[in-house]
C-alpha cells in the first residue's frame, strides 16, 4: 500500500471517482471489497460508502437500488454509473470508466467503447443501464 491509498478513518470524500481513480493499479479479486483486492461492485460499494452514500453489495442490486436513471438523449458525466450483465463501473468523465474487471485483473480506467466491445455479438444488450447518483 502507498500513501496515496491511505485516508483518515473519519473522513469521507465527496467524489467518489477520485477516490476509484486512487485505487486504479489495485489487483481485480472476484468478490473482494477492499484491503488486498477488489471488483466491480466492490469497487463501487467501497467508493460510494467513502463519499457518504450507502450501496448494496452486487451489482445486480446496485443496479435496482442506486441512482436515476439516464434517458437515452442525456450524456454520462463524472460519478454516473454503467451497469452491464454482471458488471459495473463508475465514469470518470463523458468517455472514460473506472473498474475492477478480470480482462485486466485490476483496477483500470478506460474508454466505455472499449468495455462494450469486449463483450461478444451475442450479447443483445451491454449496458443494463445508465445512473446518476443524486
Amino acid at each position: 500500500m502507498s500513501v496515496r491509498h491511505a485516508l483518515a478513518l473519519n473522513a469521507l470524500a465527496s467524489d467518489p471517482v477520485e477516490r476509484a481513480q486512487q485505487l486504479i493499479g489495485a489487483p481485480y479479486l472476484w468478490g473482494g471489497r477492499g484491503g488486498d483486492a477488489l471488483d466491480c461492485s466492490g469497487l463501487v460499494q467501497l467508493v460510494l460508502m467513502l463519499a457518504g452514500h450507502a450501496a448494496p453489495r452486487d451489482s445486480d442490486q446496485q443496479m435496482a437500488a442506486l441512482g436515476r436513471a439516464l434517458g437515452d438523449d442525456e450524456p454520462l458525466q463524472r460519478g454516473d454509473l454503467v451497469f452491464f450483465p454482471g458488471h459495473v463501473g463508475i465514469m470518470a468523465d463523458g468517455d472514460t470508466l473506472v473498474h475492477a474487471n478480470a480482462f485486466w485483473m485490476q483496477v483500470v480506467a478506460e474508454p466505455l467503447a472499449d468495455v462494450i466491445a469486449r463483450f461478444p455479438e451475442t450479447t443483445p444488450q451491454p449496458v443494463l443501464a445508465r445512473k446518476r447518483i443524486g
